[in-house]
């Protein structure tokens, strides 16, 4: 799996935020040969809604679906990417509070 790229997708209400378009967008660019996985966070009927939405955008959805993952916290989820994505991956991030709260300690990981 060397050489995906992946992007974490932020949701609420059962509806991706505005960046995951822009998360798959900036992938194509980056590697236009691959395609980009969004991986979606959090419980509960509403994120079926998202991954479903995302589908139509992502090559392939990766769904964690755990109560602890209902709210977005950044010490939940980052052990939780390390242990997922493969070596050599990619991941983007969304450019809020979330992502730059997420992506420091995630890079040291």
């Amino acid at each position: 799996m060397a050489g995906k790229v992946f992007a974490y997708i932020v949701h609420a209400g059962g509806v991706a935020d505005d960046s995951a378009l822009e998360l798959a967008n900036a992938a194509r660019q980056i590697q236009p040969d691959a395609a980009p996985i969004a991986i979606v966070t959090g419980s509960g009927a509403g994120l079926d809604a998202v991954c479903n939405e995302l589908s139509a955008s992502f090559a392939e959805v990766w769904k964690f679906d755990a109560e602890a993952l209902a709210y977005p916290n950044a010490e939940v989820i980052r052990p939780l990417l390390t242990a997922v994505l493969p070596d050599g991956a990619i991941l983007l991030l969304p450019h809020n509070t979330f992502g730059m709260d997420l992506g420091p300690g995630l890079s040291i990981k």
